[in-house]
């Protein structure tokens, strides 16, 4: 398998050495001398890149922190992420008027 963090535009100039599109992540860790210890690309454009390629990586792109929150949203029931998302408008909509 190629690795998908070759398809990743900040690949030239990233030195992330746990990068959520490594085959290896997360068992490879930070190293001390990394000028940055976590990816700056946005979890949509990760995501993205390992469905395009057809990756087959455990976390899909994200993070372990993004996966486990995923796995949790995905298993409440519907009326309860109803009730999440209607907190989330009335508190933007409070933030917009104020």
């Amino acid at each position: 398998m190629r690795e998908l963090y070759y398809h990743c535009p900040r690949f030239q100039k990233c030195s992330v050495n746990a990068c959520p599109l490594d085959s290896y992540y997360p068992t490879r860790k930070p190293a001390l001398d990394d000028l940055e210890r976590k990816c700056k690309l946005t979890k949509s454009k990760r995501i993205d890149i390992h469905e395009k390629n057809k990756g087959a990586l455990p976390y899909g792109g994200m993070t372990v922190v993004e996966y486990s929150r995923k796995q949790l949203w995905d298993s409440l029931p519907e009326q309860e992420k109803q009730k999440i998302i209607e907190r989330g408008r009335d508190a933007l909509k409070k933030v917009c008027e104020g």
